[in-house]
């Protein structure tokens, strides 16, 4: 959404322009101010959360950089708040981050600044995104402040800093202000609205890391049905590769509907035993679907449980990319295939739960898994976790919310968010006045796969923060197909979905309604 541009006098970009934060519980250490001309970067669909691919060139802005601490800490964070020199739209946007890394996302903050926010950002206290760099004091011992500051702390902090800062080098405070991310930056948006419910007027929290605590757990419940499983053989990623090809073969005409893209994932009832045996041929290998592969598979597509069964969360979609949470690596030389876990699940368990550098996750037992997940919960959900339902503060200060999330997305399963937004919702009827789900059939993990993307959904939430428009539906444009072809389709608000009307052409939004 652009608005009419803003010629407002603005104070010079020196650091005496701009006052120390009033920030309680809080000491500003350094301040700078630094002129930036002739910026210019290629963000590509995604990297400006929840944007298509955009070329930025020749952005001017004023590169605000402020270091504080909490006394008696021992922290250091860095805030960056981007100021445009020209077009500055009276808005400011909080740029996320994603996955141990809290924001100063460049090709985010970049997107934000060439739309005419005033952008703000936080490294959360540490720049890098290695937890092995933060996560300890030492073995044993986890800095809770690092991880209390990167949680949520640090967030609440950027938006009062963003809005001191731009006040003081336009003369005015921003007369909105959002907060945009996926992923762990999705998380970062449901942290706000439940606990900071007066930072931000308009929040998009996209595919968020709602259960941050029990799903990195989680993400070593896939390989380790089959690490424990008993069959003596891990499969090639090939396998993995091939079924997850072969559920969207077996469920993609279910919508009427021949696309590459599972419109209801529920309704896929792709069995992938029935694949045992048969080879398949991927670039430069060859190799024979194994029963591991498609007791993986099934359980990845089922969900993480107790030893007894009971459901603990959701699995992943038919339709996602297994190659995720199945990952292997094998030798080139002798074929033999080992287990390599979902990074961040690993670093998690790793650091926060094991506390110990030299941890070797092949050596866990279900038993160990069953007690790191108790731990998880025990220990992390009220610190790191995003799962209150209780948005009473959010609504009541008229802020707005919106999710989407990819039923194809291969990292955080999609049926987090629909079952936090059924939460929400049976507490509150009401919900939909101040936030809204949304599901996109075919989209991978904050963006890419098959499905059409809602790239525009950010001008949805501007327009429902300042006109009072709620969005029913979202505009989905999917990336193109080999052939050239693109998919126009609506995202419908939850529950409602994408139906195919029965006659013209399917690769345009006028042929599909929401029901």
């Amino acid at each position: 959404m652009k608005f009419p541009a803003t010629n407002l006098t603005h104070a010079a970009c020196v650091s005496q322009s701009f006052r120390h934060p009033d920030l309680f519980g809080a000491k500003t250490l350094s301040l700078t101010a630094q002129p930036v001309t002739n910026f210019s970067i290629e963000i590509a669909q995604g990297g400006y959360p929840s944007h298509d691919a955009r070329n930025v060139t020749n952005l001017g802005f004023c590169n605000v950089s402020l270091i504080y601490t909490h006394p008696g800490q021992r922290d250091s964070i860095n805030v960056q708040v981007w100021l445009p020199l020209e077009g500055w739209n009276q808005r400011l946007q909080g740029a996320a981050g994603g996955g141990f890394l809290a924001g100063l996302n460049v090709p985010s903050m970049a997107g934000a600044l060439s739309d005419g926010f005033a952008v703000v950002s936080t490294d959360a206290g540490h720049k890098v995104e290695d937890a092995s760099t933060w996560a300890l004091l030492s073995p044993g011992n986890v800095d809770l402040y690092a991880l209390q500051n990167w949680a949520s702390v640090s967030l609440n902090d950027a938006a009062v800093i963003g809005k001191s800062i731009t006040k003081d080098f336009y003369g005015q405070k921003p007369i909105r202000s959002y907060w945009n991310g996926c992923s762990g930056g999705g998380r970062q948006g449901l942290v706000l609205a439940q606990r900071y419910p007066d930072a931000f007027d308009g929040i998009l929290a996209a595919a968020p890391g709602i259960n941050w605590n029990t799903a990195l757990v989680g993400g070593l419940y896939f390989p380790l049905v089959i690490q424990l499983s008993g069959q003596g053989h891990i499969p090639n990623p090939c396998e993995i590769y091939a079924l997850s090809l072969a559920a969207v073969a077996a469920c993609d005409a279910d919508d009427g509907v021949i696309d590459n893209i599972i419109s209801d994932p529920a309704q896929c009832k792709f069995d992938p035993s029935t694949l045992v045996g048969q080879n398949v041929t991927c670039p430069g290998i060859n190799a024979t679907i194994s029963q591991a592969a498609a007791l993986g598979a099934a359980k990845t597509w089922d969900a993480v449980r107790t030893a007894n069964g009971s459901f603990l969360m959701p699995g992943l979609n038919p339709g996602a990319l297994l190659n995720v949470a199945l990952n292997s690596t094998c030798d080139a030389r002798t074929g033999k295939c080992q287990m390599v876990p979902f990074s961040y699940s690993e670093e998690f368990v790793r650091y926060w739960l094991i506390k110990r550098p030299e941890f070797d996750w092949t050596t866990l037992t279900w038993d160990d898994f069953y007690r790191l997940w108790d731990y998880s919960v025990d220990t992390y959900t009220d610190m790191t976790a995003s799962n209150d339902p209780d948005l009473n503060d959010f609504r009541a200060s008229g802020g707005k919310l919106i999710t989407w999330h990819g039923l194809a997305d291969p990292a955080v399963p999609t049926n987090t968010s629909r079952i936090y937004y059924s939460k929400v919702g049976q507490l509150d009827p009401s919900v939909s006045q101040y936030y809204r789900y949304f599901e996109a059939p075919g989209v991978s993990h904050c963006g890419g796969g098959n499905g059409p993307y809602p790239g525009h959904v950010f001008e949805s939430l501007i327009a429902w923060v300042e006109e009072g428009k709620a969005p029913d539906m979202l505009q989905g444009i999917s990336l193109p197909t080999a052939n050239g072809t693109v998919y126009h389709r609506p995202i419908c608000a939850y529950p409602q979905k994408a139906t195919y009307k029965g006659s013209g052409d399917v690769t345009l939004a006028a042929s599909w309604k929401c029901v």
